[in-house]
């Protein structure tokens, strides 16, 4: 049965007892322990007779203090599932559970625990898509082709695992080719470094090429992995059917040592370069504050190595002290403060006050609202050139958010470019280049956006009829965007929007290009890659237009 945390406790604990099953069982995590066990709870009091039983990663590592504080819970499986799952209910009827591997269950008053089995080798784990599965379409489908991680990072609970155990890529692909034809939407690949055996990523990334158009593929790589011969491959993958997700974490070298992650700052830039420079796969970078030894300064020392590379997506995390972590472990001795419950978010640390982490926070939700997907792209690029570090503008940006009372609101595209606007000028950055940059974006960001009251581009009544008139022509849609050629001129006007302006918001940032310009902007369908909308810079006399920003375009 499947729910989510969405759902309300009270319609899934009716569900489990309509079901009326012997045993139950729930997978734990930090996002859903706090419900499962309400749940159990609620469930025991109307059904004792049900057995229930927890296992996942949020409860492995804490079998009998789990069973101590919840007497609702009668199993605790700990480590992998498979083996102690299919053990337990051969061994349910008899009553008897020493020989169930990884399992803690009361007997006699007393807790009882065995030692962990051997995980079954992934071979031998059936297909879900071989025994038939429920209804995958338009959905997110999570997969392994591996287990186990080769990095012993402190914060993650794969540092505990000795060693990485992976699939046969003709199996993983002949699943892939289930689970195209069930019509997901994607699948991410949860393997944790997925290119840490480099022949095993090429054979299945190779096999993945010809599901283009029909389905996209997440994986979380560590890019300093990739050679050569990877990246040279990665620059012919056809565009948006692969996103990557990379774990920087920190690049101060005290913290990296502290945590027990190896890492090459030079090459992982390198990689994210070339990566970029292709322009083909989707980019996410996270990071995490609150790790040791990495103050508030450090710490934008770090975010300010990722911004200037221009991601299509930065993740900025605060830590989370998993049970069964070394960090968890090690808390207390390197003098942590954290949320007792999950998901037991870091609030303090000796490098890290609560207010600084505080301000982390709104940063974080700045980057994803104005940064992320290329949002405010040509504001911020302009804005960035301006400064030497990128990172500790955007957190003067939290800081006037704060005072402004900002972060306490969800806003709206038009709100978010005049919030942006403000802060620009209290910097004294908010020149009529940044204003002109700032307005591209605005109507790249809300499709039917009128001009916002700050603006002030040419009016140029005319401009809208002579470009209804250029997408007449066929030959012109083809050039302008791909997928133009299948559209009529009406829903191509309908996808598009000529705009003219006193400074080209297309140049580079470091330069400044005075005088006009006509850039039309052109919205993509929701399937494609990149999903922010292209720009096209013409020449004002392409439209008729002498370039006087109070003139008119010529009959």
């Amino acid at each position: 049965m499947e729910f989510t945390i969405n759902d309300r406790p009270e319609t899934v604990e009716a569900e489990i007892v309509r079901a009326a099953p012997e045993l139950l069982g729930f997978s734990c995590y930090i996002w859903n322990i706090a419900q499962v066990l309400e749940i159990a709870e609620n469930v025991k009091k109307v059904r004792p007779a049900i057995k229930i039983v927890l296992g996942g990663p949020e409860v492995s590592f804490d079998g009998p203090a789990i069973l101590a504080a919840h007497p609702a819970v009668d199993f605790v499986v700990g480590g992998e599932g498979e083996g102690p799952w299919t053990a337990l209910l051969a061994a349910f009827p008899t009553g008897t559970f020493q020989d169930v591997p990884g399992l803690c269950w009361r007997e006699g008053g007393a807790i009882r625990v065995t030692p962990p089995g051997e995980p079954w080798p992934l071979h031998a784990l059936p297909s879900p898509a071989e025994v038939g599965m429920e209804d995958l379409a338009g959905r997110l489908v999570y997969y392994e082709a591996s287990r186990g991680c080769p990095f012993s990072c402190a914060f993650c609970l794969s540092g505990r695992e000795e060693r990485v155990r992976f699939a046969d890529p003709a199996r993983v692909l002949r699943d892939m080719e289930r689970l195209v034809a069930s019509g997901a939407l994607a699948v991410k690949f949860v393997d944790r470094t997925f290119n840490c055996r480099r022949d095993q990523a090429m054979a299945i990334w190779r096999g993945l090429l010809s599901y283009a158009g029909r389905m996209r593929f997440h994986f979380e790589i560590v890019a300093e992995l990739l050679g050569e011969e990877e990246l040279s491959f990665l620059a012919t993958v056809p565009p948006g059917l692969f996103q990557f997700e990379i774990g920087v974490q920190s690049t101060n070298p005290a913290t990296l040592a502290a945590i027990g992650r190896l890492a090459d700052p030079d090459r992982l830039a390198a990689n994210l370069r070339a990566l970029r420079e292709a322009g083909n796969i989707h980019l996410h970078l996270d990071f995490i504050a609150g790790l040791p030894y990495e103050t508030y300064d450090r710490f934008l020392t770090s975010l300010d190595f990722a911004l200037p590379l221009w991601p299509d997506a930065i993740q900025v995390g605060t830590l989370k002290m998993l049970s069964g972590s070394r960090l968890r472990d090690e808390a207390a001795t390197l003098g942590y403060l954290y949320r007792r419950h999950p998901p037991y978010e870091v609030l303090a640390n000796p490098w890290l006050d609560f207010t600084e982490l505080t301000r982390l926070k709104v940063l974080a939700r700045l980057v994803d609202l104005y940064y992320n997907e290329g949002r405010f792209f040509a504001a911020l690029t302009r804005l960035f050139a301006r400064v030497a570090s990128p990172a500790r503008l955007l957190v003067a940006f939290a800081a006037f958010s704060e005072k402004e009372g900002w972060h306490l609101r969800l806003h709206q595209g038009p709100e978010l470019a005049a919030h942006l606007l403000r802060f620009a000028e209290e910097e004294g950055l908010a020149d009529p280049v940044f204003r002109e940059r700032l307005r591209l974006d605005l109507h790249c960001l809300v499709r039917d956006e009128k001009e916002p009251s700050w603006s002030r581009g040419p009016r140029l009544p005319e401009l809208r009829s002579r470009w209804r008139s250029w997408l007449e022509a066929p030959e012109n849609r083809a050039w302008l965007w791909p997928e133009f050629p299948g559209l009529g001129p009406r829903e191509a006007f309908h996808r598009t929007k000529l705009l003219a302006f006193r400074h080209d918001p297309t140049a580079p940032p470091e330069e400044e290009r005075p005088g006009p310009a006509l850039v039309a902007v052109v919205y993509p369908s929701a399937s494609a890659f990149p999903s922010r909308p292209r720009t096209v810079r013409f020449a004002p006399a392409e439209f008729g237009w002498d370039g006087d920003v109070d003139g008119k375009i010529e009959e």
